[in-house]
């Protein structure tokens, strides 16, 4: 009998600049990425991007990170790392649907 290691994938990867955040679906990520397809919801943002950096996002889709583990583990360490890792988390809390409703309680009595 096999462990089942499959995970679920994000469908929308959200991005905040600044004080405004904004979502796109990973299909559309993905389409642009491989076919270099503009859908309606990419469209929306394209006009706020400059084209020579919008197809740089492009070129950045496909390519892949090459990586040891020793050395995220040690990226991880420094205080880029552990920045990146608090806002990652940030995100992920902030995103992620909440499975049990979430009691709050009068204690002052």
């Amino acid at each position: 009998m096999g462990i089942n290691q499959s995970v679920k994938a994000a469908e929308r990867v959200y991005i905040s600049y600044s004080s405004v955040e904004f979502s796109v679906s990973v299909a559309a990520l993905e389409n642009y990425a491989k076919k270099g397809v503009i859908n309606d919801e990419l469209a929306t943002y394209q006009k706020y991007i400059p084209a020579k950096q919008f197809q740089e996002l492009q070129r950045i889709l496909i390519t892949p990170v090459k990586s040891s583990p020793a050395v995220v583990s040690q990226f991880l360490s420094t205080p880029q790392g552990e920045f990146l890792v608090r806002r990652f988390i940030e995100v992920i809390h902030n995103k992620a649907p909440q499975t049990q409703p979430i009691l709050e309680a009068d204690f002052s009595r």
